[in-house]
């Protein structure tokens, strides 16, 4: 049996906290290695167990995830009753509680299969944002069959290109991130406690400049990028620095910049230095593909270059070489390819990550990524305080004194001097508090009364919208004890000077008829660090204006 560890746990649990008090359709961000396929499964397992009348649908886009899921529940639980929809694995099930599918087979079939209560999406990014695609096709039928049909996404990138955050949009699918594990201080301990592998990063002395090429679509133009990534005299030096680097490196992977730049650097790799390197692309006959990438994974190929297919679904623990030679205005490509390398393995200490195309200092460190709110524009590169290392070329941050990777001792450095770096330290260890402290404005306060599933007793419930987010609050002031506490020390917090002799409300509904004894409230002083945003503070610029408020 296996056992689940402490963040499995808190996945689980964030998703059934989510619906105790809220009606979305959640996301729950995982990172790549941490064991999303197991969370799924035990989250199945219990909801089952609760409510065994319940249908729930697996939803993916290859076989892989597809045969990876349902092997998971069957360890979880080897009597579930579950099925698989899938053309590519010749079976239709429609029969069972549990069914895992792929959207390619099932877009068009909502009504073959029937009532669903619970749809899960695995690497749910991949939902377009705006149009009628296959998942939202599915979905809008399913909704038909059951209205309250509920959706869970589930992926290490809660961003698309453009578009920005998945909760964003008028068209947007989901609504509230559940829980965030793949950020922060949460994806450090994992790797501190070895579930994931760290990521260290060398700075380059090859350079490819990409200034002049265009954005398409929200990322780099690919027929003109491949042109500059392809220059032979780059890829040569790039390609000696990465021999260099691997000598002792075992599993390398490298992302190129388009097929034929790709099929360019196995050449080299592989007539000029002797390391054995295949080529993985779109147009890969689909059983050359499995046989190269399990020739890989056992350990016969030494190295594979791809374009745009070793990103999402490939699991190959032993690689502890990634080359980035595909630059990408994209953070969720981004956080996918530096995915690659972080599953652990026997011996494998740290995967290396040579970053020739700037996407570490285009996005961040993994564990603190910033995506633009709407998406992102331009492919400009900001640096950050770091430095090089002269002797390893590590990348270390500016305030360190020793080099971690080789002892070497900086020289003291003058607070006056302005320093530059060529790139951000790839995983993030020094982080403050407070900057994840910040104001956001509210433009309406709603209040509503809220019955939590199965309890008598309902809430007063106050959403804060604040432009495309929402966040809330419940106030408990018909329940006893601590809690009416705290309900009554809310009430006093936002009531107007001129109603503080007035006792508090008794009841939700004599709160609904006394909203206009509140305060108008103008913003939030919110913390974002951890698994929910949290409400710290109230700020009042307007103290005894009536409340503009929404009774619903």
């Amino acid at each position: 049996m296996y056992q689940l560890r402490d963040y499995q746990h808190q996945a689980i649990n964030a998703i059934y906290n989510y619906f105790d008090y809220q009606s979305g359709n959640p996301l729950v961000v995982m990172p790549t290695g941490s064991g999303k396929s197991i969370v799924i499964a035990y989250f199945i397992q219990r909801v089952l167990a609760t409510w065994p009348d319940q249908r729930i649908l697996m939803l993916t886009h290859v076989k892989e995830l597809i045969e990876q899921n349902y092997e998971k529940l069957k360890i979880a639980w080897s009597d579930a009753p579950c099925g698989i929809y899938s053309a590519s694995l010749k079976r239709r099930d429609t029969q069972d509680a549990i069914t895992f599918a792929g959207i390619q087979s099932v877009y068009q079939r909502a009504p073959d299969l029937g009532h669903y209560d619970l749809i899960l999406v695995d690497e749910c990014h991949l939902i377009p944002s705006s149009g009628m695609g296959r998942y939202r096709r599915f979905i809008e039928a399913s909704k038909e069959i059951n209205e309250a049909v509920k959706i869970i996404g589930f992926t290490a990138t809660p961003y698309r290109l453009r578009t920005g955050l998945l909760t964003e949009g008028k068209d947007k699918i989901f609504t509230d991130v559940a829980i965030d594990l793949a950020s922060g201080d949460e994806l450090l301990k994992m790797v501190e406690e070895g579930y994931l592998a760290p990521l260290v990063s060398k700075s380059m002395e090859t350079r490819f400049d990409v200034s002049g090429v265009h954005t398409r679509a929200g990322d780099f133009a690919s027929n003109e990028l491949q042109l500059v990534m392809n220059d032979a005299d780059h890829t040569e030096t790039a390609l000696k620095e990465v021999v260099e680097y691997g000598v002792n490196r075992r599993s390398w992977l490298i992302f190129c910049s388009g097929i034929e730049h790709a099929e360019n650097v196995a050449h080299q790799l592989t007539t000029t230095y002797g390391i054995e390197c295949a080529v993985v692309t779109g147009k890969t006959p689909l059983k050359e593909r499995e046989f190269l990438l399990n020739a890989y994974k056992n350990g016969d190929i030494q190295a594979i270059s791809n374009c745009d297919v070793l990103t999402t679904g490939f699991d190959a623990p032993e690689t502890n070489l990634l080359v980035l030679l595909r630059p990408t205005q994209s953070t969720g490509l981004y956080v996918q390819m530096l995915g690659r390398g972080m599953r652990p393995a026997p011996d494998k200490k740290n995967c290396l990550v040579l970053d020739f195309a700037r996407n570490v200092e285009r996005h961040g460190p993994i564990n603190d990524v910033r995506p633009q709110s709407q998406g992102r524009s331009s492919g400009q590169v900001s640096t950050s305080p770091v430095k090089t290392c002269p002797d390893c070329r590590s990348i270390v941050p500016i305030s360190f004194l020793t080099c971690p990777d080789c002892e070497h001792k900086f020289a003291e450095r003058k607070i006056e001097v302005q320093a530059t770096a060529a790139s951000l330290e790839i995983m993030r260890t020094d982080f403050n508090p407070e900057q994840y402290i910040e104001e956001v404005e509210v433009q309406r306060v709603k209040y509503s009364s809220y019955r939590k599933r199965g309890k008598p007793t309902p809430t007063l419930k106050v959403d804060y919208e604040c432009g495309l987010m929402t966040y809330s609050e419940w106030v408990s002031l018909e329940h006893k004890g601590y809690a009416r506490k705290k309900a009554l020390s809310w009430w006093r917090t936002h009531i107007l000077p001129s109603y503080i002799a007035f006792p508090a409300p008794l009841s939700i509904e004599e709160a609904l008829t006394r909203t206009h004894e509140l305060k108008a409230l103008d913003g939030l002083l919110m913390d974002f660090k951890g698994h929910y945003p949290k409400i710290l503070d109230y700020i009042y610029e307007k103290q005894e204006k009536t409340a503009q408020s929404l009774c619903v």
